[in-house]
């Protein structure tokens, strides 16, 4: 991190960018502060650098070939490993649970050996006496009057 507040401001400065009061303000600054001269300097180079480089040079088939390479793998890095990795152990855990569900249904006799009033809260009666909660409170207490009803054996 930089050590003055102002270096952010150096490159609109070296842009050209600042109103000129702005831009005496910071040609004051500058002279001054060693972290914005140097941020400064590095922009001068870096235009230096860019200034140097061939415009309009064709790219050959193959610089083009690895650029596209690279990119795809950029494309495929971490995060998208990261996503496919999740999204297989989801896959996996939902597939283990729903047969180990199915296999607990099985080994307890169906729906059939659940408790009246569990089953209730999934399938409405089609007898159609009293409302919900009448059924439902019906359900528990003759659940509750069997002996060890929801408990494994």
């Amino acid at each position: 991190m930089s050590e003055c507040e102002q270096t952010s401001r150096v490159g609109a400065y070296y842009d050209g960018e600042l109103p000129a009061a702005e831009r005496a303000a910071m040609e004051r600054h500058v002279a001054g502060c060693a972290a914005c001269a140097g941020e400064l300097a590095r922009l001068r180079a870096l235009s230096a650098l860019l200034g140097q480089a061939a415009v309009g040079e064709e790219v050959s088939a193959r610089a083009m070939k690895r650029f596209h390479a690279t990119a795809a793998q950029a494309a495929a890095g971490p995060m998208w490993r990261l996503v496919r990795a999740v999204t297989a152990t989801a896959a996996a855990v939902l597939v283990g649970c729903g047969a180990a569900l199915w296999v607990l249904a099985q080994a307890r006799g169906g729906s059939e050996a659940m408790p009246v009033w569990e089953v209730s809260m999934v399938q409405r009666s089609a007898e159609g006496a009293g409302s919900v909660e009448e059924q439902t409170a019906a359900w528990v207490v003759e659940d509750l009057s069997q002996e060890n009803a929801h408990e494994p054996k």
